[in-house]
C-alpha cells in the first residue's frame, strides 16, 4: 500500500494471526526475514535503523509518485502528504537502539 510503512501492517498481522492461527503465527515467528524485526519489537521495542530509513524512502517515494504521476485532485495529494508526514514522524519516534546499547 502506498505510503504505509511494512512494520505497522506486519505487526498488525502478527497481533492477529496471534489470536486466529496459532501455525501462521508461530510461522511468523521463525520466518528469517519477518522473524527478527518481530522479535525486536517484542521484547524491546525498537525498529532497526535500517528499517526506518526504508520505511521513510518507501513513504516519500510514495508521495513523489502521488503527487508527480497520479491523476489524483489536489486535496487528495495533500492529504497523503500529511499522512505520510505523520507516518514519518510516528517511525522516527521509535527508538532504534535496544536501551541498554543507549545508556552507554
Amino acid at each position: 500500500m502506498p505510503g504505509l510503512p511494512t512494520t505497522g501492517p506486519m505487526l498488525l498481522a502478527l497481533a492477529c494471526f496471534a489470536r486466529g492461527s496459532e501455525r501462521i503465527h508461530q510461522w511468523l515467528l521463525n520466518h528469517p526475514v519477518f522473524g527478527p524485526p518481530i522479535h525486536r519489537w517484542q521484547k524491546y521495542r525498537v525498529i532497526s535503523l535500517r528499517a526506518k530509513v526504508t520505511a521513510i524512502v518507501m513513504m516519500l517515494g510514495s508521495f513523489v509518485y502521488v503527487a508527480w504521476l497520479s491523476p489524483l485532485p489536489q486535496w487528495a495529494v495533500i492529504v497523503i502528504g500529511c499522512l505520510i508526514a505523520i507516518g514519518i514522524v510516528v517511525v522516527l519516534r521509535v527508538p532504534h537502539t535496544i536501551a541498554e546499547e543507549r545508556s552507554r
